[in-house]
């Protein structure tokens, strides 16, 4: 069965519950959900709009390669990655966050990026900044299989794509095809095996090793005190396979003997995994 660590901010309070359940958790599972959204019209993914160009590798030959846009503002497309060489993970951005929300609608966000796709005026459909207080990125989610519909809370209309391709809003049209979609969605396990050493740390100093089956970017690593203070703090790329990274804590408090926490806390604030340590000073 999988786990899914979901722990709000640490303070003194859950210390001493922390350091028990460290002890019954080697690798840490983490589970995660996500869609990818097929037109029923086109048969492709929505999915950012991605740079397309050849690369030259020299004698290597050149390659297809495809960047996709993420800055907010820009236009969202129906678009199936086809590139040779893997930009940023092309393939993820095409994938999907389906985030509850107010209303009885969901946020759509992207996998990657964390945008979310959003109405802009009457017809046009954009990618914003996550904000789940904005109706504009709130969508009802109508229908089932191939024929699911996105209604717009703010607007009213409904998410298709129109004939170069682009995500749109329009009114709702019962055999209109390009405003149907198909849902698929799966889920992403991360295996974590997270280890500190040395423990007790006697020079101020010690280090993170992180065994991970898939990447993690922008994976921070804190150092925290049992009374909730933050001693440490980086962000970090976290690669398939083995990662070390140094940590600070030359800042704990100076006691003869002080327990810390190293704290594993993904990009959306979620902590994936926590290992308590001994500091002596």
């Amino acid at each position: 069965m999988k786990k899914q660590f979901t722990m709000s901010k640490l303070s003194s309070n859950f210390a001493k519950s922390l350091f028990i359940l460290s002890l019954l958790l080697g690798i840490n599972t983490y589970a995660q959900s996500r869609a990818s959204l097929i037109n029923t019209g086109t048969g492709e993914l929505a999915s950012p709009r991605f740079n397309e160009e050849f690369v030259s590798f020299g004698q290597a030959g050149t390659f297809f390669e495809q960047t996709p846009f993420t800055a907010i503002g820009e236009t969202l497309v129906a678009q199936t990655a086809r590139q040779i060489i893997e930009t940023r993970r092309t393939k993820d951005f095409q994938t999907w966050r389906l985030v509850s929300a107010a209303n009885n609608a969901v946020q759509i966000i992207n996998f990657v990026s964390g945008n979310a796709i959003a109405a802009q005026g009457q017809n046009a459909v954009r990618q914003q900044a996550n904000n789940s207080g904005n109706s504009a990125q709130l969508w009802r989610q109508i229908g089932s299989g191939s024929a699911t519909r996105f209604q717009n809370v703010q607007t009213g209309k409904y998410l298709s794509v129109n004939r170069a391709g682009f995500l749109v809003q329009r009114n709702f049209s019962r055999n209109n095809r390009f405003q149907q979609w198909a849902v698929n969605t799966f889920i992403e396990a991360a295996d974590i095996d997270f280890i500190v050493a040395p423990n007790p740390a006697t020079t101020g100093t010690t280090t993170a090793f992180i065994t991970s089956n898939t990447a993690f970017e922008n994976l921070t690593v804190r150092a925290m005190t049992q009374s909730g203070r933050t001693i440490f703090s980086t962000v970090v790329d976290i690669q398939e396979g083995a990662n070390e990274i140094a940590i600070d804590v030359s800042r704990s408090p100076r006691t003869f003997t002080n327990t810390v926490f190293i704290i594993l806390e993904l990009e959306n604030g979620e902590q994936l995994a926590f290992k308590p340590i001994m500091v002596l000073n």
